[in-house]
């Protein structure tokens, strides 16, 4: 991980979201009933600022990969971006 991604990383446990590392780029993976509080506290949180979505998009994981999946059929995915400290985000519920 690099040391921006470790610090973004470290932010998010500091403020209680569980991000996942992989490929070089964060995931956060929240129930449908908690999006709105974490969306909310990475918009406005002044240490996080996440201030532009970039892509938002439905996923379908029912002839996803070879195995079976673990958790929900469907998924809202995010893409966000803080301009302010540039650095990217990624958020699934």
């Amino acid at each position: 991980m690099t040391p921006r991604l470790q610090k973004l990383n470290d932010l998010l446990l500091k403020e209680g979201l569980a991000p996942v590392e992989r490929l070089n780029e964060l995931t956060i993976e929240v129930k449908p009933s908690e999006y709105w509080n974490a969306a909310r506290k990475l918009r406005d949180h002044p240490d996080l600022r996440f201030e532009e979505l970039l892509d938002l998009c439905g996923v379908d994981y029912s002839t996803y990969g070879d195995r079976e999946r673990k958790q929900d059929r469907f998924a809202v995915v995010l893409h966000l971006l803080s301009i302010t400290r540039n650095w990217r985000l990624r958020l699934r519920c």
